[in-house]
């Protein structure tokens, strides 16, 4: 069976499969989650009028409105760094006796009522591998700060204080957001605490790329973000946090990024009772059978479906006999016909259900079942 041009797509299709592993938050999904477990302690703000959006008014009222939740995080991460007592390292790098020592970074994050207390959501970047972490409030009071779980993933992670009387920031609703509208951002970018910058969403829905990995259903804006900023709230003008602020471009002016707070909404739970975000597994990667697949793998013109370009190693398809260039024309019973629905229908899962699965192998039809699985931790790293 010739598989030369079939080939040809392995690139792109590889790709696909990263994305497709994680089987979760990724191209804009949705985990299988409980109900949200946020209250809604912070009363809402009335509509702003004309006038005020005019004279900025509502901008400055949004703002004083969520600073007090906004929080300044400074972590302490022990590095391997070069002995001084070796001048050589200075020429030829660590090529002898090496010492940890501390290394300071500096984000954001903001305070939201749950149903499990007070808790401060921020970026996983900003927290990650830190030893020690202090949270400084708007009032001037310090806490420190112990994760209760993080995700790679999603970029987001949760910290819990032990505090009496904390500000809490009321959550809005980010799926209904329209390129235009007004943007707030609070943080403390550059060292700068509790700053306000302004601007509009840019987009919503963008997808971005960073080591390695592909992070999607962001909300663009033109406000500025800066270091610091990351695990910041961004704000509405009715004073409702859309998103937490994680990225922006460098060298780039006015394009910033922020998780939408759907999204977070989504894994919080998760990230409160397990530590960790638990994703549904099938360890492939798939595309869309176009036309030249089908000629390439001689099947019928009609023939709809999707193809496997890999097959991970230990993973619930290979345990269950998929290989590569099979095509999957139904799951479940039910057709399959491109790689969106297909990967919908999989997040939609937990792991330990069973999926029975309609392939084409060397111009045959079989039946393969199998168990989706838990998607490894080394894969989020």
């Amino acid at each position: 069976m010739p598989k030369s041009r079939v080939r040809l797509f392995v690139a792109y299709i590889i790709l696909l499969g990263i994305i497709f592993i994680s089987g979760g938050y990724l191209l804009g999904g949705k985990l299988p989650l409980k109900t949200s477990v946020f209250n809604q302690s912070a009363p809402p703000l009335s509509a702003p009028t004309a006038d005020e959006v005019a004279s900025g008014e509502a901008i400055s009222r949004a703002a004083e409105a969520v600073r007090p939740a906004v929080v300044n995080i400074d972590t302490t991460v022990m590095v391997q760094r070069p002995s001084i007592s070796n001048p050589f390292n200075f020429f030829f790098g660590d090529s002898g006796p090496s010492r940890r020592v501390p290394q300071k970074g500096q984000g954001s994050g903001v305070i939201v009522q749950t149903d499990k207390g007070k808790l401060v959501l921020t970026n996983e970047h900003v927290i990650h591998g830190a030893q020690d972490i202090k949270i400084t409030l708007l009032d001037g009071r310090k806490f420190t700060g112990r994760v209760t779980g993080s995700d790679p993933t999603t970029d987001i992670a949760v910290i819990k204080i032990d505090g009496d009387k904390l500000p809490t920031a009321r959550l809005g609703n980010s799926s209904k957001l329209r390129p235009g509208e007004w943007a707030i951002a609070i943080g403390n970018p550059l060292g700068f605490q509790h700053t306000v910058t302004v601007g509009v969403i840019s987009a919503t829905g963008r997808s971005m790329g960073a080591e390695g990995k592909l992070y999607d259903h962001f909300i663009q804006t033109d406000a500025s973000i800066n270091p610091g900023n990351s695990g910041g709230p961004l704000v509405n003008i009715r004073g409702e946090v859309i998103g937490i602020n994680t990225a922006m471009i460098q060298g780039a002016q006015g394009i910033g990024f922020a998780i939408a707070v759907d999204g977070v909404k989504d894994i919080v739970d998760q990230l409160i009772d397990k530590g960790k975000v638990v994703r549904p597994w099938v360890g492939i990667g798939v595309q869309d059978l176009n036309r030249d697949m089908v000629a390439n793998l001689g099947l019928p013109a009609n023939t709809k479906g999707i193809i496997t370009a890999q097959v991970y190693p230990g993973s619930p398809a290979e345990n269950a006999g998929l290989k590569p260039y099979d095509v999957i024309t139904e799951m479940n019973r039910k057709s399959v016909d491109n790689t969106a629905a297909f990967i919908k229908k999989i997040r939609s899962m937990k792991p330990g259900d069973k999926i029975t699965l309609m392939i084409i192998r060397d111009k045959t039809s079989r039946l393969i079942a199998l168990t989706v699985g838990e998607m490894p931790v080394q894969l989020e790293q």
